[in-house]
C-alpha cells in the first residue's frame, strides 16, 4: 500500500505542486545551492556526466506567466491553438465553455514548480509568495529538471520537441520518453530519501495531503488536461517495461539501463501513444505495431471542394480516443495512474490510426490559419479488426451525445466522422473515400480497410 502512496505523490511531485508553509518560501540562495548539491546525485543515479554546467534561475509568478506565455506562444502560436480549440470542440474532447488556451495557462501556473527550456538551456526554479515546495519536494523537483537538463547533453530535446509538433499523438509519444525519463530518476532519487534514516514516515502523509489538494484543479478539469499527467507516469512505465537492465537500475539506484532506454527511445522514437500504453507493441521489434498512415493529399481537395480550406490536420491517438470513449463522470484513480489502465480503455485498445481534418471558411488561404468562422471537421479512424472498430464507435456514440457528429463504415476496419456538414455531403465524402481517396499504409506497405487483404 505504501509504494501505490508514494507513486501518487510522485505524481504531484512531476507535476511540481506547491505546498503551503507559514515560514515562507525557500530563499533564492538555498535553491541556488540546492541545485549545485544535487548535480553529482543526478549522474550517479543516471550514469552519465554533465558536459557543461547548467544554468539555473529562480523566477518569481508574474516572471512564470510571461515565460509561459512566450513558450505558449512559440509551440502553439500563429492560431495553432485555437485550431485545436475549434476541432476538439466539434469532437467532443472540450466542453464548448472551456477555451484551451485559458485554461492549460492556469493549470500550468497551478502546477509547475520549475522547468528545464531546452531552447535555452536553462533550469527556471518557482518562488512563489507565501508557498513553499519544502526541502524534500524541492530537492526532488531539481533532480527531475536536471535530468532533462542531462538528456538534453546526450540527446539533443530540441530537436525531439521540433518533431513532435507534426500530431497530437506523436507529442504526446515523445513526451512521455522525455518526461518517463526524469520520472524514472526522481521516483528512485525520493525512494532513496524516504528510506534513509532521516525520513520519518509520517512526512509521507503530509506530502500526500499537501498534494492531492493541490491536485484538485486538474483532476477536476475535463478529462483531457489530464494528459499533462499521463506522459510523466505512462514514460516511466514505457522505460522501464519487460526491461532486467532498466529494472536492476531501478532496484539497484543506479540508472544506466534506464538511460540506454532512453538513448534507444530518442534515436529511434516511438510513433503512437499506443506503443507508450503498450510497451511491448514497441520495445518488441519483430512485432513492433506501427500505426496506420492516411495519405493526406488526395483528401485535402476533395473536402476543399465543401467550400473553405483545410487549416489544420492532426491524429488523435489512442490515448485521446480512450477519452472520447470514457464516461466523464467518473472519478480518475490516483492509484492506477502509474499503469496504462488509468488511461486507455477495451474501447480504444485496437485502435490502428487516424486522421482529423479541420475545415473553415475564410476568404483566402492564409485568413484561415486565424479566422476560424464556421468550423467542420473530418476524421478517419483505422482498426485492427471490425470487432474492435465497432466497440469504440458504439461507446463514442453512448458517450459523446453530438448532433453534428454522422458516422459510416468503409470496409471492415475503418469509421469515417464528419462533424458540421449535411448529409449529401457526408455521404458524398464517404463515396469518394470509398472509390480511392483514402489510402493507407503501415510499415511502408498498402494497408486495406478489408479483412483478407494485404495490410
Amino acid at each position: 500500500m505504501k509504494t501505490t502512496l508514494i507513486s501518487c505523490v510522485l505524481l504531484s511531485a512531476a507535476l511540481c505542486g506547491p505546498i503551503t508553509r507559514a515560514g515562507g518560501p525557500t530563499s533564492e540562495k538555498r535553491l541556488l545551492e540546492m541545485s549545485r548539491g544535487l548535480v553529482k546525485e543526478v549522474e550517479r543515479l543516471r550514469g552519465w556526466e554533465f558536459k557543461r554546467p547548467v544554468t539555473v534561475e529562480v523566477y518569481s509568478e508574474a516572471q512564470l506567466r510571461k515565460h509561459l506565455m512566450m513558450m505558449i506562444e512559440r509551440e502553439y502560436g500563429d492560431g495553432r491553438l485555437e485550431r485545436l480549440d475549434a476541432y476538439m470542440t466539434l469532437i467532443g474532447l472540450l466542453p464548448p465553455d472551456v477555451n484551451l488556451r485559458d485554461t492549460t495557462m492556469e493549470l500550468l501556473l497551478n502546477q509547475i514548480g520549475g522547468f528545464y527550456d531546452p531552447e535555452d538551456k536553462k533550469l527556471r526554479l518557482l518562488k512563489r509568495e507565501g508557498v513553499d515546495y519544502g526541502e524534500l519536494m524541492n530537492s526532488v523537483l531539481i533532480a527531475h529538471e536536471l535530468t532533462h537538463a542531462l538528456d538534453d547533453q546526450h540527446t539533443p530535446l530540441t530537436k525531439l520537441y521540433h518533431q513532435a509538433s507534426k500530431s497530437q499523438d506523436f507529442e504526446y509519444a515523445i513526451g512521455s520518453v522525455i518526461e518517463g525519463s526524469a520520472t524514472v530518476l526522481m521516483t528512485r532519487f525520493m525512494l532513496q530519501k524516504m528510506t534513509s534514516a532521516d525520513f520519518a514516515d509520517e512526512k509521507l502523509g503530509e506530502l500526500m495531503a499537501s498534494e492531492m489538494k493541490r491536485s484538485e484543479p486538474l483532476l477536476k478539469a475535463p478529462p483531457y488536461f489530464r494528459t499533462l499527467m499521463a506522459t510523466y507516469m505512462c514514460g516511466m512505465s514505457f522505460l522501464t517495461a519487460d526491461n532486467p537492465a532498466a529494472m536492476a537500475a531501478w532496484a539497484t539506484g543506479k540508472g544506466a539501463g534506464v538511460g540506454e532506454q532512453v538513448l534507444a527511445a530518442t534515436r529511434d522514437p516511438p510513433a503512437s501513444s499506443e506503443q507508450i500504453l503498450h510497451p511491448e507493441k514497441y520495445w518488441d521489434k519483430k512485432h513492433r505495431d506501427a500505426p496506420v498512415e492516411i495519405d493526406d493529399d488526395p483528401i485535402v481537395p476533395l473536402l476543399e471542394k465543401l467550400g473553405g480550406y483545410v487549416t489544420h490536420k492532426d491524429t488523435l491517438g489512442e490515448l485521446l480516443c480512450a477519452i472520447l470513449a470514457a464516461d466523464d463522470e467518473l472519478p480518475f484513480d490516483m492509484m492506477l495512474a502509474g499503469s496504462a489502465a488509468a488511461w486507455t480503455n477495451p474501447a480504444a485498445t485496437g485502435w490502428g490510426g487516424d486522421r482529423l481534418y479541420l475545415l473553415v471558411d475564410a476568404k483566402d488561404r492564409e485568413a484561415a490559419l486565424k479566422d476560424f468562422k464556421n468550423p467542420r471537421a473530418v476524421w478517419i479512424t483505422a482498426w485492427d479488426t471490425r470487432d474492435d472498430r465497432d466497440e469504440f464507435v458504439d461507446e463514442y456514440a453512448f458517450q459523446r451525445d453530438l448532433k453534428s457528429r454522422r458516422e459510416s463504415p468503409i470496409g471492415d476496419k475503418v469509421a469515417v466522422y464528419t462533424f458540421g456538414l449535411t448529409e449529401a455531403q457526408h455521404d458524398q465524402i464517404v463515396k469518394d473515400l470509398e472509390r480511392g481517396a483514402l489510402r493507407m499504409r503501415r510499415d511502408g506497405q498498402p494497408w486495406s480497410s478489408r479483412d483478407g487483404d494485404r495490410r
